[in-house]
């Protein structure tokens, strides 16, 4: 039984040889082909008695090979057509985008290349055993293995793994295409297509909006832009993660960015770049309503780890440079300053240019900024009084340079160094770690880690979609405290902008940004910076218990329907008796609202009340 395992080695030979049969561990084999080990040691050898069986396995093998790639390839030219059609089906019915069509097909059409490649492998694999001959090899001994003459293996792996590689990168680079798009009925705004055609910021096709990432100083596109940048900053490194871009148009510098894992808080006014912002939001990226004026920017001080701005035609150097020392207040000591694009009124202004940047290039510390303060003629540290470095609600920029944290020494960071990302999500950061209060210890900041990881599995029963990708802007309206929840929602493909509370009796919106993650201050009793219909997924959790003697709660609902998206969710999570409040407001704004408990049992008083607008 042993020699007939190995008698396909043998038959393209007209010789064969003769095997020992006795316990010597001897090897049998014709003069081309591989010999077969006795069941003792011995060897076996010859065609005799054996060539009607390897005839047939010749025949059934030929048979194998010539119709095996006719009927795979006919296989995949149906399932390649049957694709296509219900696409196209589906895109006519509108129930599918083109770009999505786009994807699948490519995707289909990849998989079925990969499977046709290991077919041709196979059948190359079965050719070479029916008709090349073997090496000559003795057979084993002791347990009467047989070895070939040659294997296909490794081929069979390198053509597999080359193939997987090719649907990887091809999938890859169409669905970043799909989430470049945007429907023109959700922002309606051809004025932009126009008034930047020739700059290739964005372009209206059929009923969509594409995006080519194109921009006044993206000459080379925003790929090439970026790839500029980071050959001067260490983009790739892990120690940017929260960046901020003043003036970004339709935030195709942020969604390059995205390629680095960095998450890119995007500003802009309502100009006559109209509805810039609601672009960037449409196109699933972060972005807010923004100018720089009289106030602060509503970020802590030390929020953002790089700050750009790519020819966004603010006057940097004007009224003693108040901009430019706000970039300075929210950017991270040791932080990047980027700038790019000529001045404005270059003819006249280009001087301005020449200028040294106020307390240089990010200090790591206050000892290295009064140094270079002695040398250069400079805006003095504001007083101790107006010191309050983190307050950016309503709060007048003034022309001094905001003190940073005291350090021992030269050469240490300010504020405390950070890990990189990813470890930076869940590490205690330095405000933690270094918190006066007592109610802020690196022991409550990893408990609030473990009670949102459960809430979030528990929001998971309750909201289906939630973990079906149905998402990708979150907002959550009350982020006081470590923000556990955007930490657990990290596993999602989504970005949450996290609403302090101004009035917070925990100001945390500068742990959130040590954490790597992004948000902004906030009044609910006024309407916030964003255009309609632009999150996906709202979660407040004690919010209306906060707010009940303040506002209306009806407005902040009011301004909650105005945000969300048709087919959007919320999770308002509460003490039941409030709970019952909000429920009579969302009734009459017809939506439909159940109320589940909250993960802690049903005899816990703090409840969820639900709003699934996909049901």
């Amino acid at each position: 039984m042993h020699c007939i395992i190995c008698v396909q080695h043998l038959v393209v030979s007209d010789d064969s040889g003769s095997g020992d049969d006795n316990n010597d561990g001897g090897g049998g084999g014709n003069t081309d082909g591989d010999g077969c080990g006795g069941a003792d040691g011995g060897g076996c050898g010859g065609t005799g008695g054996v060539m009607v069986v390897a005839v047939v396995m010749v025949v059934a093998k030929s048979v194998v090979v010539v119709t095996l790639p006719v009927v795979v390839a006919a296989a995949l030219v149906v399932v390649i057509v049957v694709v296509v059609v219900a696409m196209t089906i589906l895109v006519v019915m509108k129930l599918v985008v083109v770009e999505a069509m786009l994807v699948v097909v490519v995707v289909v059409v990849a998989v079925m290349v990969v499977a046709m490649l290991v077919v041709v492998v196979v059948v190359a694999a079965m050719i070479m055993v029916v008709v090349v001959p073997g090496d000559g090899g003795g057979g084993g001994g002791g347990d009467g293995g047989c070895r070939d003459g040659g294997s296909s293996s490794g081929v069979v792996t390198v053509v597999v793994t080359m193939a997987v590689v090719l649907v990887v990168v091809v999938a890859r680079k169409a669905i970043v295409k799909y989430n470049d798009v945007a429907w023109f009925n959700n922002v309606p705004f051809p004025k932009l297509t126009e008034y930047k055609k020739s700059q290739n910021w964005v372009a209206l096709r059929g009923d969509r909006f594409v995006f080519p990432g194109g921009g006044t100083s993206f000459i080379n596109g925003v790929k090439g832009y970026v790839d500029a940048i980071s050959r001067l900053v260490p983009l790739k490194s892990g120690k940017i993660r929260t960046v901020l871009d003043v003036g970004c148009g339709v935030a195709s510098f942020g969604a390059s960015l995205m390629d680095y894992n960095i998450l890119t808080m995007s500003i802009a006014p309502k100009d006559a770049h109209e509805a810039q912002v609601q672009f960037a939001l449409e196109r699933g990226l972060p972005a807010m309503l923004g100018v720089l004026s009289h106030h602060r920017l509503p970020f802590p001080s030390r929020s953002f780890d790089m700050a750009h701005c790519s020819r966004c035609l603010v006057r940097w150097t004007a009224y003693g440079g108040l901009y430019l020392l706000e970039i300075d207040r929210v950017l991270r000591p040791g932080g990047y300053w980027v700038l790019s694009g000529p001045p404005i009124n270059w003819r006249r202004s280009y001087r301005g240019w020449q200028m040294e940047p106020k307390c240089g290039k990010s200090p790591s510390n206050h000892i290295q900024c009064i140094q270079k303060l002695k040398t250069w003629k400079s805006p003095q540290l504001c007083p101790s009084s107006d010191a309050d470095a983190d307050a950016a609600w309503h709060t007048k920029m003034k022309a001094c340079i905001v003190p940073l944290a005291n350090v021992k020494d030269i050469n240490e960071m300010s504020g405390g160094a950070l890990q990189k990302w990813p470890k930076r999500l869940t590490a205690a950061p330095p405000r933690v770690r270094n918190a006066m209060d007592g109610g802020i210890t690196t022991r409550t900041f990893n408990e609030d880690n473990r009670m949102w990881k459960k809430r979030v599995s528990h929001y998971e029963v309750v909201l289906k979609s939630l973990a079906g990708g149905n998402y990708r802007n979150v907002m959550d309206m009350n982020a006081a405290g470590f923000r556990g929840f955007a930490a657990a929602m990290a596993k999602y493909p989504v970005w949450v902008m996290n609403i302090v509370p101004f009035d917070a009796k925990n100001s945390s919106l500068g742990i959130i940004y040590e954490r790597g993650l992004i948000g902004t201050y906030m009044d609910w009793c006024e309407p916030f910076s964003t255009y309609p219909r632009t999150y996906d997924l709202i979660h407040a959790s004690g919010l209306f218990s906060m707010y009940m003697d303040k506002c209306d709660i009806t407005d902040i609902l009011i301004e909650m329907h105005r945000i969300l998206r048709p087919e959007g969710a919320v999770i308002i999570r509460d003490h039941i008796d409030v709970l019952v409040k909000v429920k009579r407001v969302i009734n009459q704004i017809r939506w439909d609202g159940k109320i589940f408990h909250g993960g802690n049992g049903p005899f816990n008083q703090e409840k969820v009340l639900l709003v699934d607008n996909s049901e």
